[in-house]
């Protein structure tokens, strides 16, 4: 894998990725989770994104996609939505509800936007290495989010910023250094590594982390479900990268 310059052609296409991958994608997902909840959002982001990511590799001739690949994805689906399930579906009584519809949609969209960027990702990081692909598109995401708050009178609070606790502001640096930059960091140096659609299986372990997490850390409760769809998710993701190690799928 040879390493270039970055062209101004390549710091268009990674603005245009970070507004896809960032600034429509949270918008999505936030939006589609205020008009949904939480265990829908976790079946229609992380069960979807590990489906559509290996469809589109599919499509885009990066990726292979047989009747086993998809009974593996499939198995990993039902493990994130038995989990879910512990989570409380509320909302799921008013799916004729416009509002509820919307959400739903915004959250299958983001499951695309996130597949996308994955593949697109892939494909730009044969020459661009991951601290700049990293780098440059979160720093455009950032400010199309930032515009996006700008233009919305409801939500441009920003004054608030400086009412924050001590505890709050540790907080707020946690999900901006770890759970973004670091992780997205760490996903796309993954990619350099392995197939998009095999990478995104990974995806699915992330309502077993919360539970595992919140048993750890808010003495939860770990119930026989939370096993069950922990074991499922843990079979589709070893299906999917030992067949996929074997060249079978």
């Amino acid at each position: 894998m040879v390493r270039r310059q970055v062209s101004r052609g390549d710091l268009l296409r990674l603005s245009g990725l970070g507004l896809l991958a960032y600034t429509a994608y949270f918008w999505l997902q936030y939006t589609g989770v205020q008009r949904t909840s939480a265990g829908v959002a976790s079946i229609l982001v992380v069960g979807l994104i590990p489906l559509t990511t290996a469809l589109l590799a599919r499509l885009t001739g990066t990726g292979q996609l047989s009747r086993a690949k998809v009974a593996a994805l499939l198995l990993g689906f039902l493990g994130v939505t038995i989990v879910a399930l512990q989570q409380g579906l509320a909302g799921l009584g008013a799916e004729r509800d416009a509002n509820f519809a919307f959400g739903a949609l915004c959250l299958v969209g983001n499951a695309i936007v996130f597949a996308l960027y994955s593949i697109l990702s892939k494909r730009w990081m044969r020459a661009i290495s991951p601290v700049t692909l990293t780098g440059a598109t979160m720093l455009s995401g950032a400010l199309g989010l930032i515009l996006l708050s700008l233009a919305d009178p409801s939500a441009n609070r920003w004054s608030d910023i400086g009412r924050l606790s001590a505890m709050q502001i540790i907080a707020l640096l946690f999900l901006i250094l770890v759970c973004s930059v670091a992780a997205y960091f760490a996903y796309n140096f993954a990619l350099t590594k392995t197939p998009a659609d095999r990478a995104a299986t990974f995806v699915y372990f992330e309502p077993i982390v919360a539970v595992a997490l919140g048993t750890a850390l808010l003495d939860e409760r770990l119930s026989w479900q939370s096993l069950l769809g922990a074991l499922l998710i843990a079979s589709s993701v070893l299906i999917v990268h030992r067949a996929g190690n074997s060249g079978r799928i």
